[in-house]
């Protein structure tokens, strides 16, 4: 909402069409959202040469954002060096690593930056990301509670956050609260096929096994709608779970057709592939 007004003030300052600039940024936004990132680029670009000063680092932010997306950093840090205000180009800075270089790089750098100071529309983001590339789960943690609460107004980075606090927490070894941010996740309707969801929802299972609760972690892998992810490494975690709870109840046979579909999955490794077949053969 900040932002926004932000923007409206400057162009109607400006004496620039407020309508046809407003309709083109959010058209430009909407490609960044569905993947259209080098027309995303595009757009910023035009829209930053038009802009007044109050609205252009905006845009130069989000033409930041869509050569990060693209892997273009080069590009995008060339965008940075656009935007004047420091918190907004040091943000820009944070995503164009984030999303371009590897995940100590952005630590070294931003690991202990107090990302409060940040622009509040992108604080979730930052937050979030940071969480995901930590090493330490326990540092990981507080990045993710805080991003989650930043994110009540936005489903899929909220679901991105509980998947990370629910992971960091099984790492942590707080098992029950991350059985409970698996089930937060799980709440949200209508995305129980959603890649964060599935992710959050596999490891509580993984634990309800553990702990011995057979019938809750049948719940919830019942609860998963895969789709195309049984293909995809989730496929080999919920194969493989779904097996070992078989081979618990006796069913030998049941137990064997999962853990061969772990196996035949194309990304499952040498390692796992070995760890599977030692289960199969303790079957016989």
């Amino acid at each position: 909402m900040k932002k926004n007004i932000a923007i409206l003030s400057s162009v109607l300052a400006a004496g620039i069409c407020f309508a046809d600039f407003t309709q083109d940024f959010k058209k430009a936004e909407r490609d960044l959202d569905l993947g259209k990132n080098k027309e995303a680029a595009v757009q910023f670009e035009k829209l930053a040469a038009q802009a007044p000063a109050g609205a252009k680092d905006q845009c130069r932010f989000m033409q930041t954002w869509a050569f990060a997306k693209m892997r273009q950093f080069d590009n995008a840090q060339k965008a940075v060096a656009e935007i004047k205000d420091p918190e907004m180009k040091q943000c820009g800075d944070f995503f164009a690593i984030y999303y371009c270089k590897p995940a100590n790089e952005l630590i070294a750098k931003y690991g202990t930056s107090d990302l409060g100071k940040f622009p509040e529309e992108y604080q979730r983001y930052v937050y979030i990301f940071r969480g995901e590339r930590q090493t330490d789960a326990k540092k990981a943690v507080p990045d993710f509670e805080k991003g989650v609460k930043l994110s009540s107004g936005d489903v899929i980075r909220k679901l991105q956050g509980l998947n990370g606090l629910t992971r960091s927490y099984n790492a942590a070894g707080r098992k029950a609260e991350a059985k409970a941010s698996a089930e937060q996740a799980m709440a949200v309707k209508g995305y129980s096929g959603f890649y964060h969801t599935i992710c959050a929802a596999l490891i509580k299972a993984r634990i309800e096994f553990e702990e011995g609760n057979i019938a809750a972690a049948e719940k919830t892998l019942n609860a998963i709608k895969l789709g195309h992810f049984a293909k995809l490494p989730q496929g080999i975690d919920y194969c493989e779970l779904r097996g070992d709870i078989a081979a618990k109840k006796g069913n030998a046979a049941e137990a064997q057709k999962n853990y061969q579909l772990a196996i035949d999955n194309k990304y499952t490794g040498k390692g796992q592939k070995a760890k599977l077949e030692k289960k199969m053969n303790a079957l016989k």
